[in-house]
């Protein structure tokens, strides 16, 4: 902001250096008015008005008297208006200044909101990018975990082709043939064996015990006994030879079974008991 600085006033009576005669006075010609540059009038030597001078010199002495004061007159006005004018123009000035002042907060306020925003929008794509990572991190090991499983799977794929390929083989290069049921006379006559065995056992056992807790109560009581424990234990050894005779013939009919099967039709028998 630029401002006008007016003129110093100086005091009245004071000629200043450059001042100029503006007209000489009518009855000398070393009475004269002088107007200085702020517009201030000096009378210099001025002598009362003559009495003996002519009506038409009075005359023109008082409008040079009125016009002069008219001329200062205007001066003064001339000065209060410019300085009315600077201190409007200051005024306006700071005006000026306040409202730019305003407007520079207000543009910063503005900027200030603008700046948080675009932070929080940059908060929230942040956020974004930390849980699309953290979903490509677990789709990652996802396809690893794949991966691992897939060269699982084919390394148990390989070897079960060779296992395929290797009894391919040993099928067309020899003969086999897997009995894996018997003749369900036998196994029903092992497994009745078995069952009264278990049972004579389990007599014995109680008949036993029953001697042992009744201890002595005469002799047809420990006869009767002991009779029982002896046939017990005679039908016991019966069931085992019989079962052991069983397993003996079983065993002699697979053995003539599997040379029968080896030399007809050239397949080895597996028995699976």
């Amino acid at each position: 902001m630029m401002l006008r600085t007016p003129p110093a006033k100086r005091t009245r009576g004071v000629v200043a250096e450059n001042a100029i005669p503006i007209i000489e006075s009518p009855q000398s010609d070393h009475h004269h008015l002088v107007i200085n540059e702020d517009n201030s009038i000096r009378r210099s030597n001025l002598p009362p008005p003559n009495n003996s001078s002519a009506p038409t010199s009075a005359a023109n002495w008082l409008n040079l008297i009125l016009q002069t004061c008219s001329s200062e007159k205007q001066a003064r006005d001339y000065q209060s208006k410019l300085e009315e004018l600077n201190e409007n123009f200051f005024k306006s000035g700071s005006w000026l200044e306040l409202e730019l002042y305003l407007t520079k907060e207000d543009r910063i306020q503005v900027l200030k909101n603008n700046l948080h925003a675009q932070k929080e929008v940059n908060n929230h794509q942040w956020e974004e990018i930390k849980t699309l990572n953290d979903m490509l991190n677990n789709e990652a090991r996802r396809i690893k975990s794949l991966e691992r499983e897939s060269d699982q799977l084919r390394a148990e794929i390989s070897l079960f082709s060779l296992r395929r390929l290797f009894d391919i083989y040993i099928r067309t290069k020899f003969g086999f043939f897997q009995l894996r049921e018997v003749d369900n006379e036998a196994k029903q006559s092992i497994k009745a064996l078995r069952t009264e065995l278990q049972k004579t056992k389990e007599k014995l056992q109680a008949v036993e015990e029953l001697k042992s807790q009744s201890g002595y109560t005469g002799k047809l009581v420990d006869s009767y006994i002991s009779g029982k424990i002896t046939r017990l234990k005679e039908q016991i050894a019966t069931l085992e030879k019989r079962e052991k005779k069983y397993k003996t013939v079983f065993a002699d009919r697979i053995s003539v079974l599997q040379r029968a099967f080896c030399e007809l039709f050239g397949y080895k028998v597996l028995y699976t008991p």
